[in-house]
């Protein structure tokens, strides 16, 4: 039986387990990189014209007043500009698809549907839903979406891109589709290289229960859990990862938007506790099954798994994921029966 022999920065088991070959990690790394970015790829483009009218439409309201203080006259006037539709769009596409996913995937789970899909959980602190850290999760989120995302939207992103050569909103996408395609290959592995890093630091000792503990009060997460974290966490392992090749490489503010939803979906499901694997839609690229249950892992058992599987294979920290069989050791796609609801 195997038996963690280092720290949780660079996580070993003895024996150390023998892990995937290395050509099934290349093939797995190159499909990655060719399926979704082709993919998002084609519906940005399809997104380009409903994009420039929804903009104009929202150029046509003109500028805007806020009342601070009504009594005595203190009124902000904001622009209607292009700077304003970046914000606005940033903000409605985090609050409506962090609320609307994970509230689906919260009465999924309250409701005991489509068990099948559901990662094994044992024992009541696994398979019960905390409400009380559920609304402390909640609160934070409402904070952060309704204050820290339009201010940084607002007075730092934007500006930040502009600064890195951002074109305006009506400026045309990138017309060679392949320059476009590798810009979302760009943001794919900007996210997983940064967040690797950005995340293993964080569970070094010194580090992990200052800050990187909040984020695992989750044991068996839940897609609500994936923004749950410090304010620390939140910029250098969250928001820098996940938008900086965008701002940074000052890609268009359509793919910025698409990479955006794109990202926020992706840790939502990969949080849910739901592997969607062995259907239709993970054959098509459609779903985060496997980034699911490489995640759950990572949260279950707190040995490695920090990112994407190849930087784990690259670095050697997946012993845990390797001694448990990988994917089809972990994964129970199995009928569970129904369950009862969840208090």
């Amino acid at each position: 039986m195997s038996r963690v022999v280092s720290s949780q920065f660079t996580p070993r088991t003895s024996p150390r387990p023998q892990y995937e070959p290395a050509i099934d990690v290349l093939k797995s790394f190159v499909w990655s990189k060719v399926q979704a970015p082709s993919v998002a790829t084609i519906l940005c483009y399809a997104l380009e014209r409903p994009h420039r009218r929804a903009k104009n439409l929202f150029h046509a309201l003109g500028d805007f007043q806020i009342p601070i203080n009504p009594n005595s006259g203190i009124i902000v006037h904001v622009k209607n500009d292009d700077r304003l539709w970046y914000c606005v769009v940033g903000c409605v596409i985090h609050m409506v698809l962090y609320w609307a996913i994970n509230s689906i995937l919260l009465y999924i789970d309250v409701n005991g549907y489509l068990r099948h899909f559901k990662l094994d959980r044992k024992g009541p602190k696994q398979t019960q839903i905390d409400w009380t850290l559920l609304k402390k999760t909640w609160t934070e989120a409402l904070f952060g979406q309704f204050v820290v995302g339009p201010l940084g939207f607002y007075f730092l992103i934007y500006p930040c891109a502009k600064y890195f050569g951002m074109p305006s909103s009506d400026t045309a996408l990138e017309p060679n589709f392949f320059k476009l395609y590798l810009q979302f290959v760009g943001c794919t592995i900007f996210n997983e290289f940064y967040f690797y890093w950005a995340h293993r630091i964080l569970h070094h000792k010194a580090l992990y229960r200052h800050i990187h503990k909040q984020h695992h009060e989750y044991v068996a997460t839940i897609g609500f859990a994936a923004e749950y974290s410090h304010p620390i966490e939140q910029v250098f392992s969250n928001y820098i990862p996940s938008i900086g090749a965008c701002v940074f490489f000052g890609y268009h503010p359509l793919v910025f938007f698409f990479w955006l939803a794109w990202r926020l979906q992706e840790t939502y499901e990969a949080h849910s506790g739901y592997a969607f694997i062995g259907n239709f839609w993970h054959r098509v690229g459609l779903t985060n099954g496997s980034a699911c249950a490489y995640h759950d892992h990572h949260h279950m058992k707190n040995q490695g798994n920090f990112s994407s599987s190849y930087l784990d294979w690259i670095f050697g920290t997946q012993d845990a994921w390797a001694r448990d069989g990988g994917e089809k050791g972990y994964i129970a796609i199995k009928k569970l029966g129904q369950r009862p609801k969840l208090k």
